[in-house]
């Protein structure tokens, strides 16, 4: 089961907390706010996302390197962010 899927307030106080904004806007501004997927594609797009590469659970987000650690983390832009997960985008259209 994803993170996402579990415990919503754990989910929220993580992406909330200072420290998560703080590597987030440092990640945004080593990606030059360019979506690193598109770019490797030759595109140049807006990134929008700070995505976690190997995604969070209720056990990783404790582990400082994957939750926080720049080589875990990728710039994307909302449609790459679509693509690496399917399933939300599905869940969201059908209001579950």
């Amino acid at each position: 089961m994803s993170f996402y899927e579990q415990n919503r307030t754990e989910q929220e106080a993580f992406y909330k907390s200072n420290k998560w904004r703080c590597v987030r806007e440092a990640y945004y501004k080593k990606a030059r706010g360019l979506c690193e997927i598109c770019l490797s594609k030759g595109l140049i797009k807006r990134g929008e996302i700070v995505h976690h590469i190997i995604e969070m659970d209720s056990e990783k987000i404790h582990d400082e390197q994957l939750a926080y650690g720049f080589a875990n983390l990728q710039l994307v832009c909302r449609d790459c962010h679509a693509e690496l997960h399917p399933k939300q985008k599905r869940r969201k259209k059908n209001g579950s």
